[in-house]
């Protein structure tokens, strides 16, 4: 193959893929890497209006500074518009409890979809290639997830495009030597911590080994892959409404229905699966059918059990010392908690406080982060908004007229040992706004979807 071939096979992904038309404005997440720094030439080359997008995740000292310079540069060289965005990553990291990968992962992609709509444009390019593909497939083939997890990377996930998905990191380098192109080496694609480096540079060359034709079987299979998982979705949901009933918080899976299905295994590890359930659970809840009422299993976040002639899952419901950390303050939505809360700080205005027992001003500057959200425990106490002093929350219950389902219902906020806000009743009287008050920290939460 002729490394300018590459621009031809680049036209043609994109053309059967639908990923982008000449003329379009597309938001390019160029990084200065190899792959990056030829999608952006390719992109160039075939007529779209590429707009350069660039994360400084801090992560390699000087390094990291001069991978945004010369992407900078570059982007002054081909006139193009170019956006740049410093995040402090590990301590995103360490306050979500997540790796530094996820992180900046979700750091990029959230910051990506603002400046795409910013900047009008209709899709975002990211530098995924064959290899990267073929790294993910191995990666959720350890992991078992299953026949989604072997889809791998898709060409097109929304507004998400990968329009070098197609090529090998080796057709790459060659096609930016042919073109007498530039990029910075990531050193830390070399460091073997991380899981994907450590399948890059032995299991893939392993299996390249065997078979070098590996990469491009696994793009060729994706869409296989794809369109099987589709046929499952379609049977499972024609299949749907003579197997699973939902009561209130309950969902029942018909064990006869179920059980009598040549591909059970299956069925039950796609119904499952939206709870938590893990793949290695299957065999032992099908071979629970045939054994006396009662038998449970646990996911992170739900109970199933195996009644007389169906399963039966439910939300687990969370213990009365349970605690939720809050420690984060910029984010609109906060997931993984038991009531549907965003929060946000904002800048005092002319603005009335709102009269809403479900939203919450506070005084951003006397909160102390991480917030703790529970529900309440004997001797708590606070100082109800207006009061000069404490009340106990017992006694707040009996002069509010609580009952027993009320109390257990009632979640609390607090800052420290500090209650900051009965939710959906009152806020603490130290926290309020003021005319010193400068910031604002706004808290919501849906009357709607509050679990207990």
């Amino acid at each position: 193959m002729m490394r300018s071939d590459l621009l031809n096979r680049f036209r043609e992904f994109a053309e059967s893929r639908r990923l982008f038309q000449q003329g379009e404005r597309v938001l390019t997440a160029v990084s200065g890497g190899s792959d990056s720094v030829a999608m952006l030439d390719l992109l160039l080359r075939s007529g779209v209006e590429p707009i350069i997008a660039h994360c400084n995740f801090h992560l390699r000292g000087d390094e990291s500074d001069a991978e945004e310079e010369f992407v900078a540069n570059l982007a002054d060289a081909f006139k193009i518009e170019f956006h740049v965005r410093h995040f402090d990553t590990k301590l995103f990291a360490a306050e979500r409890g997540i790796s530094i990968e996820m992180a900046a992962r979700e750091l990029r992609y959230q910051w990506f979809e603002i400046i795409r709509k910013e900047s009008e444009c209709h899709s975002i390019a990211v530098a995924h290639q064959a290899d990267d593909h073929a790294e993910t497939i191995l990666i959720n083939l350890i992991r078992g997830t299953g026949l989604r997890g072997m889809a791998g990377i898709r060409e097109k996930q929304g507004f998400i495009i990968r329009p070098i998905l197609f090529a090998t990191r080796d057709e790459i380098l060659q096609y930016l030597r042919y073109r007498n192109l530039p990029w910075k080496e990531d050193s830390s694609n070399q460091d073997t911590y991380y899981t994907r480096n450590k399948i890059r540079h032995t299991l893939l060359k392993d299996i390249l080994s065997i078979n070098p034709g590996f990469r491009q079987v696994a793009i060729t299979h994706q869409t296989i892959f794809g369109q099987a998982q589709q046929l499952i979705d379609d049977y499972i949901n024609n299949l749907y409404p003579s197997l699973v009933t939902h009561e209130a918080e309950l969902v029942k899976i018909n064990i006869q229905v179920l059980d009598a299905n040549p591909i059970k295994e299956l069925l039950l590890s796609e119904l499952l699966r939206p709870y938590g359930f893990l793949n290695r659970q299957i065999p032992q809840i099908i071979q629970s059918f045939n054994s006396p009422p009662g038998k449970q299993f646990d996911s992170v976040s739900h109970q199933l059990v195996k009644d007389r002639d169906l399963l039966i899952i439910k939300k687990k419901e969370s213990s009365e010392n349970r605690r939720y950390y809050i420690d984060t303050d910029h984010t609109d939505e906060l997931a993984n908690l038991p009531i549907a809360m965003s929060i946000r700080q904002k800048i005092k205005g002319p603005e009335e406080i709102p009269d809403n027992p479900w939203q919450a001003w506070l005084d951003y500057d006397q909160v102390s982060f991480p917030l703790i959200l529970r529900k309440w425990e004997s001797g708590d106490y606070f100082f109800p908004l207006g009061m000069g002093q404490s009340k106990k929350l017992s006694d707040f219950f009996i002069d509010n007229k609580f009952n027993l389902f009320d109390k257990q219902a009632c979640w609390i906020l607090t800052s420290g040992e500090k209650i900051v806000w009965i939710i959906g009743h009152r806020i603490d009287h130290r926290f309020r706004i003021t005319e010193a008050t400068e910031r604002i920290l706004e808290i919501k939460v849906s009357n709607d979807l509050i679990n207990i």
